[in-house]
């Protein structure tokens, strides 16, 4: 899970997971670094678009709340198996890809897990990134529920949602031709 979760923090780029990064010797010579070729499975806008949906899960009212991190940013998803006996937590931030289980009969407390791990990672890291790069051409903007185009002044159920800029994004036709008391 963590291995394709990265992606959406590589913006789109899926590099094969490893648990050894490099090793360094007492006298602090540098035996081995891992080399990774990373390539291209999403758009980088799709992967924005996925960390800016899987950051709620950790806002405030989300499902990962314990998850949060402070200043650094965390995108992630739940997951409980039947009677809570596999609780799940699977998160990225800009530097790190994470997967944690909680196999218990209770709350599931894998985000909080997750939440400490990170902490200790960015605690040995202090000038690691803690930011996603937000995708250039990714935008917010309000829509219609009826027709998810632009709204317009007659579109009555609206919400808020992301585009890419390079897709032409039409007013919303359907809720002007709608008779009056409608639906």
């Amino acid at each position: 899970m963590a291995g394709y979760y990265q992606i959406f923090a590589n913006g789109g780029l899926y590099a094969e997971p490893t648990a050894v990064i490099s090793v360094i010797s007492a006298d602090k010579a540098v035996e081995y670094v891992r080399h990774t070729e990373a390539k291209r499975v999403i758009s980088e806008a799709t992967a924005d678009l996925m960390n800016k949906l899987l950051q709620g899960v950790v806002a405030e009212g989300g499902t990962g709340t314990p998850a949060y991190c402070g200043e650094i940013d965390v995108a992630g998803k739940t997951g409980t198996g039947d009677g809570y006996a596999d609780n799940w937590f699977v998160g990225v931030t800009p530097g790190y890809s994470v997967a944690m289980w909680h196999g218990e009969h209770s709350k599931n407390q894998a985000d909080e897990m997750f939440s400490t791990v990170v902490r200790a990672l960015y605690r040995q890291q202090p000038n690691a990134n803690k930011q996603f790069v937000t995708h250039h051409n990714l935008h917010q903007g309000i829509y219609c529920i009826h027709s998810g185009k632009a709204f317009s002044a007659q579109c009555t159920l609206i919400d808020v949602g992301y585009y890419v800029s390079n897709d032409a994004l039409q007013i919303c036709d359907v809720c002007a031709n709608k008779t009056v008391g409608g639906q």
